[in-house]
C-alpha cells in the first residue's frame, strides 16, 4: 500500500526539519508545499535532502486547503491510495509513526475516509479513551485520507481557505457514509495557538490565544459550518456554534490584543452574513504575524 504525505509551510523554523523526519522515512513521497510570501532557503536546503521529497512553493499564502488538493490530486495521479496530512510544527516522538502505521494496516478500511493519530493537547481524553475508536471529526494534522474517498466527496474547501477547512471534510466525508478513526495508542505532537492554562470555578481551561487574523477566519468559518450542517448534524453543529461564544468569552478576560480580536470577530460576522469567502486581502497586514497560531 502507498503512502504519501503533504506537510504545509508557513515562514517555517528550524524544528520543521526535525518533525519531517519523524514521519518520512515510511512515505512513498512528502510534498512539501510552502505558502510563505519570504524565501526560507536554508530550511528548504535541508529539506530537500531527504530524496523523497517534492518541493512546491507557491510565493503566496494559498491556504490549507489549496496545499491539500493539490498534493491529493497529485497522490491520485501517481497512482497512490492514502495520503498523511501534517503540519508544519507537528510530528511524531521516536518510532511513532511506524505504530501508527502498523495500526493502520490492521484496520478495517471499508468505508474509511480517516485514520488519525491522537493530538496530545487532548490529554484529558487520553485517560478515558483507549485503543482505535470511530470519532465525529478531526483536526487536519496527523491524519491518513482516504483518496478513493477523496474523491467521492469533493476534496477540501479552498473558500474556507484555513480555518474548520478538517472540519468540514470530516462533516461531507460522514454525509457520504464515510467514518473517522482515531488511535489513541499513537500521540501526536502538535502546537495548537499559544495556550494559557487557566483555572476557572476550579476547573482547567485552555485558552488558545490565537492570533487576530485566526480570529477572523475561525469566526467566520465556523458560522459557515453551521449552516451547512445544523440540519444534518444538529448536536455538533451546535457544538461548534457554542465554542465560538465559550472561546470569545475567555479572549475577553485572558487574551493579549483584545480590541483587535474583537474588532477581527466581528469581520468574521459581517463576511460571514455578505458570503464574502476565500482569504481575505484586506487583512494583509497580519499575514506575516501570526496565522498559524
Amino acid at each position: 500500500m502507498k503512502i504519501n504525505g503533504i506537510v504545509v509551510l508557513y515562514n517555517p523554523d528550524e524544528s520543521v526539519v526535525n518533525n519531517i523526519s519523524s514521519y518520512a522515512y515510511l512515505l512513498e513521497k512528502l510534498f512539501v508545499i510552502d505558502n510563505s510570501e519570504s524565501n526560507n532557503y536554508q530550511i528548504i536546503k535541508e529539506i530537500k535532502k531527504n530524496n523523497i521529497t517534492e518541493y512546491i512553493g507557491l510565493g503566496e499564502n494559498k491556504g490549507i486547503a489549496y496545499a491539500f488538493n493539490l498534493a491529493a490530486k497529485k497522490s491520485i495521479a501517481e497512482g497512490v491510495n492514502w495520503l498523511l496530512t501534517m503540519d508544519q510544527d507537528s510530528s511524531f516522538n521516536d518510532n511513532l509513526f511506524k505504530k501508527f502505521i502498523e495500526d493502520f494496516e490492521n484496520v478495517d478500511k471499508n468505508n474509511l475516509a480517516i485514520f488519525a493519530a491522537f493530538h496530545g493537547i487532548y490529554r484529558y481524553d487520553y485517560e478515558v479513551k483507549k485503543g482505535i475508536i470511530e470519532a465525529n471529526r478531526v483536526i487536519s494534522s496527523g491524519n491518513l485520507v482516504n483518496l478513493d474517498a477523496y474523491s467521492v466527496v469533493g476534496g477540501f474547501d479552498y473558500k474556507l481557505f484555513i480555518d474548520f477547512v478538517d472540519h468540514d471534510y470530516c462533516f461531507k466525508s460522514r454525509k457520504f457514509g464515510y467514518k473517522i478513526l482515531v488511535d489513541y495508542n499513537v500521540t501526536l505532537n502538535h502546537k495548537l495557538g499559544n495556550i494559557i492554562n487557566i483555572n476557572f470555578l476550579g476547573k482547567k481551561i485552555l485558552v488558545m490565544n490565537h492570533s487576530p487574523l485566526r480570529k477572523y477566519y475561525m469566526t467566520r468559518n465556523r458560522l459557515e459550518i453551521v449552516r451547512r450542517y445544523l440540519l444534518i448534524f444538529p448536536k455538533e453543529s451546535v457544538k461548534i456554534l457554542y465554542m465560538l461564544f465559550y472561546e470569545t468569552f475567555f479572549m475577553l478576560f485572558v487574551e493579549r490584543k483584545r480590541a483587535t480580536k474583537i474588532k477581527m470577530i466581528i469581520m468574521g460576522f459581517y463576511d460571514f452574513f455578505r458570503r464574502s469567502f476565500g482569504k481575505n486581502e484586506k487583512f494583509k497586514e497580519f499575514s506575516s504575524n501570526g496565522i498559524n497560531c
